[in-house]
């Protein structure tokens, strides 16, 4: 039995008609379709385009000061967070036995000084009263006395009998002077010696930087190679990672890098550059030889980069290949030229 027109009227009462639900049917597979080419294209287009640096983590050029033989710390000169230059004294170190020996040999070097000064102003007196005598000698020569140019002659040779005490006097002030002075000198490099052994001790900057930690206390003894300061170099802080060997010939300093970190404010994009590539063993990084690769943040400046990237914070490297980067570059171009 058929059905009626009446029946049909009411079987489809409130019902799109059948072109409009296979267009709509078309339309949502399309969209399914569109979404999961998407998907695998971006997956596909990201493992074609770019070069995944594996095991990336920021790193600060940190400089570990350590005290150069066993001491005492005698003053502690900076705190974390202070700004230094190269060759500022972080903390001064002693050695009780070299202070000791630096009094020692001050103490004697103000005695011989005393003791020179006096020698000194005896072999003055004594050339005085010599001098003294030849003038008085030079007033009664006259060319009619011919034997006192003989006592002027034998006085100037030093060998003149009524002035031979006189003259071993001053010789012998004169070879004071001269073992005084060389004692002195002596002491004096003694001194600067044991001047800078004592200043050598001192834990000094190696770079330009900031304080970043402080291990010493005022008092404290330390060993020799025991670390007593830490500072962070003035250069920009840099993402450090690993990638296989089998990519050295993909792979080149210069590459733009896409680095994804994560931050106070969330998660942050920035634009770095391969700045350095070298082959060799991380064991914090991966146990396997390969490549360790260094990337620079060209946008900012060495302060941004201590600010905004953690010490050991971990980072997502993505270097992209140099003609994804150019048909990137072209998209821009179009979409710009578009007004998209």
């Amino acid at each position: 039995m058929e059905e009626t027109e009446e029946e049909k009227t009411v079987a489809t009462a409130g019902k799109s008609p059948r072109s409009l639900r296979a267009a709509f049917s078309i339309l949502l597979y399309l969209c399914l379709g569109a979404g999961v080419l998407w998907t695998l294209g971006a997956g596909i287009w990201g493992k074609l385009s770019t070069v995944d640096i594996e095991n990336a983590r920021i790193e600060a050029m940190l400089l570990p000061h350590a005290a150069a033989d066993r001491s005492f710390v005698k003053d502690v000169l900076v705190a974390p967070g202070d700004p230094v230059a190269q060759g500022d004294v972080l903390v001064r170190l002693t050695d009780p036995e070299g202070e000791a020996a630096l009094r020692d040999v001050r103490s004697r070097i103000e005695l011989i000084e005393l003791r020179l000064a006096d020698a000194a102003d005896a072999e003055a007196r004594l050339a005085s009263r010599l001098a003294d005598l030849r003038a008085q000698i030079v007033a009664a020569l006259q060319p009619t006395f011919p034997t006192v140019a003989v006592l002027l002659e034998a006085f100037d040779g030093r060998y003149a009998p009524d002035y031979r005490d006189l003259f071993d006097a001053h010789e012998a002030a004169l070879a004071q002077v001269d073992t005084l002075s060389d004692e002195l000198r002596r002491l004096k490099r003694e001194r600067g010696q044991l001047r800078d052994a004592g200043d050598g001790l001192h834990v000094v900057a190696q770079r330009d930087g900031i304080v970043t930690e402080i291990t010493a206390i005022k008092g404290q003894l330390v060993g020799r190679g025991a670390l007593v300061a830490v500072i962070e170099a003035g250069d920009a802080r840099q993402a450090r990672g690993w990638l296989d060997p089998s990519m050295a010939s993909a792979f080149f300093p210069g590459m733009a890098v896409t680095v994804e970190v994560t931050t106070a404010d969330g998660p942050r994009a920035l634009k770095g550059e391969v700045s350095g590539i070298a082959a060799g063993i991380d064991p914090e990084m991966s146990p396997d030889f390969g490549m360790l690769v260094s990337v620079s943040f060209p946008d900012l400046t060495s302060a941004e980069t201590r600010k905004s990237l953690p010490h050991l914070a971990p980072v997502q490297l993505a270097a992209e290949r140099p003609w994804a980067r150019a048909q990137a570059e072209r998209w821009d171009a179009l979409q710009e030229w578009a007004g998209f």
